[in-house]
Parts: structure tokens; sequence; C-alpha cells
């Protein structure tokens, strides 16, 4: 766009630039909303933890668990806890990128990344199709309550972790394969 020739160009040519531009924009705004999600969940555990200090007296946590750890140990706790959300939705921020590339309507991207996590957590419900359940990227997700006991069981968590990543990698590709046969220019 910056070695556009403008002053030379007709008026339907500047349109078009001017359609291109917006086309680029709505592509930045879409890889910057997955983005967004795990800042969310970064601002909300930080807000809590500090709403929390004022409404109750910091002091020694009780853990799912029924264990009293201190109260630095509980804010080591939060942090992997927020890392851990913080990757499940990034895998639904992939997931709905590549959603993204496959329409021109945004609304239709969220809908659809919407339906495919609630059809993940319906399916991951039904004991006749337990096979598949723990390749479902929602099948791991209360497992950050792993990290709430103790001690802390990172078996069902780092299996998370790497179901997240699968998905990640699969997601991320596809969306960047797509953003490169797209032309955004014409």
């Amino acid at each position: 766009l910056d070695t556009f020739p403008m002053e030379a160009s007709s008026l339907p040519e500047l349109m078009i630039l001017l359609e291109d531009a917006f086309d680029i924009q709505e592509r930045h705004f879409r890889l910057h909303w997955m983005l967004n999600l795990a800042q969310f969940q970064a601002a909300i555990t930080f807000e809590g933890i500090v709403t929390g200090l004022i409404l109750f007296p910091g002091g020694d946590v009780v853990l799912l668990s029924g264990t009293t750890v201190s109260f630095v140990e509980a804010l080591y706790r939060a942090a992997l806890f927020t890392g851990y959300i913080a990757a499940m939705l990034a895998t639904v921020g992939a997931i709905g990128l590549f959603f993204s590339t496959l329409t021109e309507v945004p609304m239709g991207a969220m809908a659809a990344t919407a339906t495919l996590t609630v059809i993940a957590q319906i399916v991951d419900t039904i004991p006749q199709v337990q096979v598949i359940h723990e390749y479902l990227y929602t099948h791991w997700w209360l497992a950050v309550g792993d990290l709430m006991r103790d001690p802390m069981a990172f078996d069902d968590v780092s299996t998370g972790l790497l179901t997240q990543a699968v998905y990640l990698a699969v997601f991320g590709t596809l969306a960047w394969a797509r953003f490169t046969t797209k032309d955004v220019t014409s």
C-alpha cells in the first residue's frame, strides 16, 4: 500500500486501495483479538487477587485438597493457573483465527468458534464416544484444578498443555496457509 501511486490513480483505483486497506486492517484485528484473550485472563486474575486482598486479609490460603499454603505459594499457583487458562484460550483463539480466514464475516467466525467449542464440550460428556474424549481440546480444561491441590498433579496438566500445543500448531498452520493464499490486495 505504501508504494501505491496515489496521485496518478483514478477514483475507482483509489476506492479499491481503500477496500484493500480495510481488508488488511480486518486481518490484523482478527490476529489481535486472539492475543487479547490471554491478556484478559491475566487481568482478571490480577484484579481478583487485588480485590481479594482489599476485602479479606492476606495470609495463608486453603487449597482444594484442604491443605494450607503460604500467600507466596498461592500467588505462584495463581500464576500457573493463569498460564494454563491462557494456553486454553490461545487454542480457542487459533481455532477462531482459522475460521476467520474462511469467511469475510467476523460474526460467522465467532459463531463457528463458539459452536465448535460447545459441541466439543457436549461430545466430551457422551460416554459412547469416550475413545475420543482425550483428543478433544476442551477435555483437559478442568485439569487446571490439579494446580490447586497439594501436591500438585502435573499429569493431566501436561497432557492438556500438549493437546493445546497440537491444536495451536494445526490451526495456526491452517490459518497461516489460508492467509498466504488469500489475495488481500485485489
